[in-house]
């Protein structure tokens, strides 16, 4: 016999209309409905109760299991802050996801850049939530190119739907001389840090994330202002290219 409980194990239904339990020995028929089984059309409970035994009665037998989802662990989107992060200096990466399973999960997603693991993040989900976690890729060591960023979840137990666990970002993340950031196109690097990156950063000197006119890769040093200590860097290392 199969039983799926509702409530704890010495309540055997929730009353009318949440209803109580399914089981596979219940040969009750369902013709009507309402809080008293008297009312014309189904409800998807039987008609008559369900007697266990002396003083345990379902009086709502459920007609049908109800739906159970399997385990879903799913990442819904990744996206960094830069398009352009100076080589040897951080820029955020946002990783969201989103747990499509009954009840409570926890699982890691791994984030890369390219091929390379750049951050894992713990996520702790009830069914249905999604969340959104933030880590600060460091790229010392990454060698001067376009990266793409992709988030992969653990597969977690009894999990068979896996085709959403991936997820690729759709716009690349370039590393490169740590004070490019702009050049014959305002914002656009250009492989080389000269006064053309200079002169961006005065423009957007003081600004933070508050700012209307907020550039993250102005941020070269990813401390949320854009201020001396990046244009400094600039000037460390001016006239260095790709």
């Amino acid at each position: 016999m199969y039983i799926e409980t509702q409530g704890s194990a010495n309540v055997w239904d929730d009353g009318y209309p949440s209803g109580g339990n399914y089981w596979s020995n219940y040969d009750g028929v369902d013709l009507f409905s309402g809080p008293y089984q008297n009312m014309t059309g189904s409800d998807g409970m039987g008609d008559t109760p369900h007697v266990l035994d002396v003083g345990h009665v379902d009086h709502y037998p459920l007609m049908k299991r109800a739906h159970i989802s399997e385990p879903d662990a799913a990442v819904t989107n990744v996206t960094s802050a830069k398009t352009i992060i100076g080589q040897g200096y951080g820029g955020n990466v946002t990783v969201t996801a989103q747990y499509l399973g009954d009840l409570t999960e926890n699982f890691n997603v791994t984030t890369y850049a390219n091929l390379t693991v750049i951050g894992t993040l713990n996520f702790d989900l009830t069914s249905g939530s999604t969340a959104s976690n933030l880590f600060v890729w460091n790229t010392t060591g990454f060698a001067y190119g376009n990266y793409t960023l992709k988030a992969a979840a653990d597969v977690v137990s009894g999990e068979t739907n896996t085709a959403n666990n991936n997820f690729t970002c759709s716009v690349p993340v370039h590393v490169g001389v740590p004070g490019d950031i702009s050049g014959p196109t305002q914002g656009v690097y250009d492989g080389t840090t000269n006064m053309r990156d200079i002169n961006y950063l005065i423009l957007l000197f003081n600004t933070n994330p508050t700012s209307p006119n907020w550039k993250p890769n102005a941020d070269v040093n990813n401390d949320g202002t854009v201020n001396m200590r990046d244009i400094q860097i600039a000037i460390l290392n001016f006239n260095k290219h790709e």
